[in-house]
């Protein structure tokens, strides 16, 4: 696959930035979108996170423990955005910032690593 590093990285930034957007926004989300707030960041931080570890940490390994030694620098960078989100919401005029939201965002970064991992897992080492 000769264009997948452009994808992943690009299946990262843009739903990043997006989620950074409406995070940010002033006002109601639009009605497309209308989730209870913790399904938002549980399913943002979810996909997130494997995201961001396919676009810039993702290797070709054969060990699954390499991939385990690796996995806490995506999971500290998600979880600082989670923080500075909920920090920048107390500069917007609509949105505050709630503890909870980063309860909830930690356990999508859970469930983001468990993705990735899974997927580690089954996907074919590549042969030499």
């Amino acid at each position: 696959m000769k264009y997948a590093p452009t994808l992943f990285i690009f299946a990262f930034w843009v739903p990043l930035a997006i989620c950074t957007f409406f995070a940010l926004k002033s006002g109601p989300y639009p009605e497309v979108i209308q989730f209870p707030d913790v399904v938002l960041h549980v399913f943002a931080f979810t996909y997130l996170t494997p995201a961001l570890v396919l676009a810039h940490f993702d290797t070709d390994r054969s060990s699954p423990s390499v991939a385990f030694k690796i996995l806490w620098i995506p999971l500290a960078w998600m979880f600082f955005y989670s923080v500075a989100l909920e920090v920048a919401q107390t500069f917007t005029l609509d949105r505050q910032a709630e503890v909870l939201d980063v309860l909830w965002g930690t356990i999508g970064l859970g469930l983001g690593q468990l993705l990735y991992w899974g997927y580690i897992r089954i996907r074919p080492i590549p042969q030499d």
